[in-house]
């Protein structure tokens, strides 16, 4: 069986009790895993979050029974529900279509436009997506490049410190761009601190 459900935020999807051998793909929205804090057993922790685009089987939270663990809303979000053949099914399509966006994205940004689709699937296959809130630093200015960015939605400003401590707003980044490509590509620590302005879909 198969069926499509929305939950809004705190809403308890499922708990250790009745996780039942069923798969939720996370369509739109987020979805967290609750559990009992220790140091505080009448407050809850977050385990971890999923994001649209990643499943949960149920059975997970069995894992985790003595934490006594729960599925809630993270906020607004639609689940697709599915048993375990059509999950198999249903989520090779969704992988299809979400790789798909990602090079969609990838070709968007300025200087990847000229790219063959087909020589950038290899990046595609191997972005996974984010989301963050407002005033998250997503690049610190010094620390080791690691990765590039592309942000797929929202807003950010790229900061620079001076070598007398002022830290200039340089720039602002607008869904379709690119970040941390300067340190990536020449083995450099970044150059500049690049934060969010707003809520930001991003790729790595």
């Amino acid at each position: 069986a198969m069926r499509m459900e929305e939950y809004g935020k705190g809403d308890v999807i499922a708990t250790e009790r009745n996780a039942r051998d069923s798969y939720l793909l996370c369509i739109d929205g987020a979805l967290t895993v609750l559990i009992r804090d220790e140091n505080a057993r009448s407050q809850r922790s977050v385990l971890f979050h999923i994001l649209g685009g990643e499943c949960f089987h149920e059975e997970q939270l069995i894992e985790h029974a003595k934490m006594a663990p729960s599925l809630v809303g993270g906020e607004k979000a639609v689940v697709l529900r599915l048993g375990r053949e059509d999950f198999q099914h249903a989520f090779t399509s969704w992988q299809l279509e979400l790789l798909e966006r990602k090079l969609a994205l990838l070709s968007s940004v300025p200087c990847l436009s000229s790219v063959e689709r087909r020589a950038l699937r290899p990046i595609a296959e191997r972005m996974t997506q984010e989301k963050v809130h407002a005033n998250t630093v997503l690049i610190r200015q010094g620390d080791k490049a690691q990765r590039l960015i592309v942000i797929a939605s929202g807003a950010c400003r790229v900061l620079m410190r001076t070598s007398g401590g002022e830290l200039l707003e340089v720039d602002k980044l607008q869904g379709g761009s690119i970040c941390g490509e300067i340190g990536v590509l020449d083995s450099v620590p970044h150059t500049a601190s690049v934060v969010s302005a707003s809520d930001v879909t991003l790729y790595t």
